[in-house]
């Protein structure tokens, strides 16, 4: 019993801290804009890049 609720709170903690670090990373930015550049971006240019 002890050992499970040391995996929810554990599992618990980490969307926590997952959600506070994505918070703190984009908090202030305009996201359309970001999401728009992702959309125009030249994809294959990545993968070769990657060498894939």
């Amino acid at each position: 019993m002890k050992s499970r609720k040391k995996i929810i709170f554990n599992g618990v903690f980490l969307i926590v801290v997952f959600v506070l670090t994505i918070y703190g990373v984009f908090h202030g930015e305009d996201l359309s804009s970001m999401m728009s550049a992702i959309h125009e971006a030249d994809k294959n240019g990545w993968f070769r890049e990657l060498g894939w």
